[in-house]
């Protein structure tokens, strides 16, 4: 069986259900975009993310502002389809 590598967007990835979703799959290969807008806590969980195995890209942004979102969401889009995708 092969393991399929996942691309996953987590919000608020820098504490609580968001910051354990990460960690959870943070699994080897997987790439996972990180989002929140603490950047010395998101910086700590994608640490820990990537010591796991996980490329990670970390985002600085708040949420409630939906055209940074679009932006970022948009960029992200550039590097990979979300088809595959979990957003919290």
């Amino acid at each position: 069986m092969t393991n399929v590598k996942k691309t996953i967007i987590i919000t608020g990835a820098s504490s609580g259900l968001g910051a354990e979703l990460a960690i959870k799959y943070s699994a080897s290969g997987n790439n996972l975009f990180l989002i929140a807008r603490s950047e010395e806590r998101l910086n700590k969980i994608a640490e820990k993310c990537r010591s796991n195995g996980a490329n990670v890209y970390s985002i600085i942004a708040d949420v409630t502002n939906a055209d940074a979102m679009n932006t970022n969401i948009n960029l992200i889009t550039q590097y990979v389809k979300l088809g595959n995708s979990m957003l919290n």
